[in-house]
């Protein structure tokens, strides 16, 4: 978890592992246009690197164990693009206050797939992901990166 860029807010691991397995579902409340694509991104991104069905529950009067859950909840705290994301041995848990935090944390959650995908010895591996807590809220009002151009010779075409 210390890969992870932009470096969030708060990291603090627990030496434990989530498994996706082909059972799981993904869980979102509320389920609105701007959640729904967010969690659509998800998981697909997911569908198509372990190829299980991963269905999306909208709205759930319950969640099972064993599964991802997205949420937007009232924390004033987090700002419109903070976000907590909890990995446990039990499931995956996003809670953010607007949906700006959701796609970030799902992004977060994504270059956790991405090193896990590389941990696998071979195809046949489970697919871990390495658990605790992460709490990122932006530190600054600008997001953004500076690629500076004046060192490097470019022609002007």
């Amino acid at each position: 978890m210390d890969h992870l860029i932009p470096a969030p807010l708060a990291v603090a691991p627990t030496n434990h592992h989530f498994e996706i397995g082909a059972n799981m579902q993904i869980f979102l409340a509320p389920a609105t246009d701007e959640t729904m694509r967010i969690t659509n991104a998800l998981a697909e991104h997911l569908r198509e690197l372990t190829r299980y069905p991963l269905p999306i529950v909208p709205n759930p009067a319950s969640r099972l164990r064993r599964s991802i859950f997205l949420a937007l909840h009232d924390d004033a705290s987090l700002g419109a693009e903070g976000y907590e994301l909890n990995l446990t041995p039990e499931g995956v848990a996003i809670r953010a206050a607007k949906p700006a935090g959701l796609f970030y944390a799902v992004q977060t959650l994504r270059q956790l797939i991405a090193s896990a995908l590389e941990a696998r010895a071979t195809p046949n591996d489970a697919w871990q992901l390495p658990t605790g807590s992460i709490r990122d809220v932006p530190r600054f009002a600008w997001r953004g990166a500076m690629l500076d151009v004046a060192r490097h010779f470019f022609k002007v075409a």
